[in-house]
C-alpha cells in the first residue's frame, strides 16, 4: 500500500509549509533548474507530500518541486497532508524516495538525525527504515567520519559518492584539502581510492601536500612505476635463482669443520624453503603470460 494512500489533495500556499527538513535533502543547482522547467513545461504532476504538527505543515517529499515553484513565482501547489510522529515523519523522507532517489549520504545523514537527535537505537532505527541493523550501522559509522564539508560537497554531488568510503579513512583535518583537489581536478572514484591509499601510506608532509598539488602526475608515475616492476620481475626470479645456486654450491663447499651439522641443516632447510616459494611465483608468472596469451 501506498503511504500517501486514502488521503485527499488540497492546495496550500508555499509561504506555509514548514522547510526543515530539507538539510537531510539538499538538491543541486543543476536539478533545481531541470525541476524548473518540468513544472514550467507540464505543471505539477505529483503533489508534495506534507506532515502535520503543531506547528506548520512539515515538507517530507517534494523539495525540488518546491525550489522549482518558487523560481517560478507559483504561490500554491497541491498537497498530501499525512499525521506522523516526528521519527516517523523524518522515516517517511526515505521510504516515500528509496527506489534509486535517495544517496549513501543521504541515508547516513537521515539515520545520524534518528539516532543522535530522536534517541533510537540503532535497531529501532533499522525497523523504521525497513532495513537491516548492519545497513544502519554502516551508514552511522560513515556519517561519523566524514568532516561536515565533505558531507556538505557529498550531498551536492560535488564529489563521487563512491568516494566517501575511501574519504573516510583519512583524518578529518586532511578531508578538506582532498574534497579541493577531487573538484580542483576532477578525481573519478578510482583515482581518490588510489590516492587515499599513497597518502595514508606516508606520513611526510612534504609528500602528502606533493599528492594532493599533483594528484594525476602522483598516480601516472605510480602506474609506470609497476609496470616497469612487472616487466621486470621475470629477470629478477632468475637471478634469484642464480643466487640460490651460488649459497648452495658455498655452503656445500664449506669444510664440515667450519660449520655445526645442525647450522648446515638448517641452511639447507632455509634454501629449500626459498626455492619452494620461488617456484610458485614463477609458476604464477607463467600462467599469466599464458591467459595473456590466450
Amino acid at each position: 500500500m501506498n503511504l500517501t494512500d486514502n488521503k485527499l489533495t488540497c492546495l496550500i500556499e508555499l509561504k506555509r509549509i514548514d522547510l526543515d527538513l530539507e538539510r537531510l535533502r539538499r538538491s543541486s543547482e543543476s536539478v533545481i533548474q531541470r525541476m524548473v522547467t518540468s513544472l514550467k513545461n507540464q505543471g505539477q504532476l505529483t503533489p508534495l507530500v506534507l506532515a502535520q504538527t503543531d506547528h506548520q505543515p512539515l515538507l517530507i517529499d517534494g523539495f525540488k518541486r518546491y525550489r522549482a515553484a518558487e523560481r517560478l513565482s507559483i504561490k500554491e501547489l497541491n498537497v498530501v497532508i499525512l499525521d506522523r510522529g516526528q521519527s516517523k515523519i523524518k522515516a517517511l523522507v526515505y521510504l516515500l524516495n528509496r527506489t534509486g532517489n535517495f544517496s549513501v549520504i543521504e541515508e547516513a545523514l537521515l539515520i545520524r538525525e534518528l539516532v543522535e537527535v530522536d534517541g533510537l537505537s540503532q535497531v529501532e532505527a533499522a525497523i523504521l527504515l525497513e532495513r537491516h541493523k548492519a545497513w544502519v550501522n554502516r551508514r552511522l559509522m560513515l556519517i561519523r567520519q566524514l568532516a561536515p564539508e565533505i558531507v556538505a560537497d557529498a550531498q551536492l554531488k560535488l564529489i563521487p559518492p563512491g568516494s566517501l568510503s575511501s574519504l573516510a579513512r583519512l583524518p578529518v583535518c586532511n578531508q578538506v584539502d582532498f574534497t579541493a583537489a577531487i573538484q580542483r581536478d576532477g578525481l573519478e572514484t578510482q583515482e581518490i581510492q588510489q590516492l587515499v591509499d599513497l597518502f595514508v601510506k606516508t606520513n611526510d608532509p612534504g609528500i602528502r601536500q606533493y599528492l594532493l598539488k599533483n594528484p594525476r602526475q602522483t598516480l601516472a608515475r605510480v602506474r609506470d612505476q609497476r609496470k616497469a616492476v612487472k616487466t621486470d620481475i621475470p629477470t629478477i626470479v632468475t637471478r634469484l635463482w642464480s643466487l640460490l645456486d651460488a649459497l648452495e654450491k658455498g655452503t656445500v663447499s664449506v669444510p664440515e669443520t667450519s660449520l655445526k651439522p645442525e647450522t648446515r641443516i638448517e641452511i639447507q632447510t632455509a634454501l629449500n624453503a626459498i626455492k619452494t616459494n620461488l617456484s610458485r611465483i614463477q609458476s604464477g608468472l607463467l600462467g599469466a603470460c599464458h591467459e595473456k596469451v590466450d
